[in-house]
């Protein structure tokens, strides 16, 4: 690696490690419950830097043009990364969960909005493996919720505390 590039990593990784970890946690309104910061530059990193480096590569790297022969190649290694990481860019952008004093709702793109008043529960329950809350509703529907990934995990457990014991650690 010639010195200019490992300058240029040198540079940029930590400054990208120290920016990820300032802002780990999201600043999300209160009642709101979702992905934080952390989870979300995940996503966007695995998204344009593998990208980025294919073209870093082919621009200023390789000493020789393409051939026509390896365009598409190139071409497709630079769609397919953002590609691959689009679900999870949806999945930590898009998901939001909601609560107040009357009840419940979930915003997911994988699944249609749901609402759910507090009177209408009738279980909440911890699920160890899978690290995450299965509501069950009066009506007997199971929703599973709130993941540990959410930045309020600890207002999660807060309000489940008077029906479900919080995870043992």
């Amino acid at each position: 690696m010639d010195p200019i590039s490992l300058a240029a990593v040198a540079i940029v990784v930590p400054l990208a490690l120290a920016l990820l970890a300032r802002g780990s946690l999201a600043s999300v309104a209160s009642g709101e419950i979702r992905y934080g910061r952390l989870f979300r530059w995940f996503s966007l990193l695995m998204g344009l830097v593998p990208s980025l480096g294919v073209l870093v590569i082919v621009l200023f790297v390789q000493k020789r043009p393409l051939r026509p022969d390896e365009r598409l190649p190139v071409v497709l290694l630079i769609v397919l990364f953002p590609a691959i990481a689009l679900p999870l860019m949806v999945e930590f952008f898009r998901v939001r969960h909601r609560y107040d004093d009357a009840g419940l709702d979930f915003r997911s793109p994988w699944t249609k909005h749901r609402r759910i008043a507090w009177v209408d529960v009738a279980s909440v329950r911890w699920r160890r493996v899978w690290k995450w809350l299965d509501i069950k509703t009066n009506a007997g529907a199971v929703v599973h919720g709130w993941s540990p990934l959410f930045s309020r995990r600890r207002t999660c457990q807060t309000w489940v505390s008077g029906v479900v014991s919080p995870p043992r650690r």
